[in-house]
């Protein structure tokens, strides 16, 4: 299990990752997830698990991004006032 700073560590990774573009599509990576190990494994999900992955997706693609998007307006009227 990752501590918490670990986890931290992680989301600034990722944070740099997107302002580099270094991303690539969600659908196109668990489509090329599922042909190169799904077929050699046999995974069942947990309807609970099902839950939480879609619970961290909203998570992520609503409220973390509202948030962001909020700091982004936020930084950019104190640039707009500071200059």
């Amino acid at each position: 299990m990752m501590s918490v700073t670990q986890i931290h560590q992680k989301l600034e990774k990722g944070y740099a990752d997107i302002e580099k573009g270094n991303v690539e599509d969600a659908a196109s990576a668990f489509v090329a997830f599922r042909e190169a190990l799904m077929k050699q494994y046999k995974v069942e999900i947990t309807k609970e698990a099902l839950q939480d992955m879609e619970d961290i997706y909203n998570y992520i693609a609503i409220d973390l991004l509202a948030r962001i998007m909020q700091w982004g307006n936020i930084i950019a009227l104190l640039m707009k006032y500071l200059h």
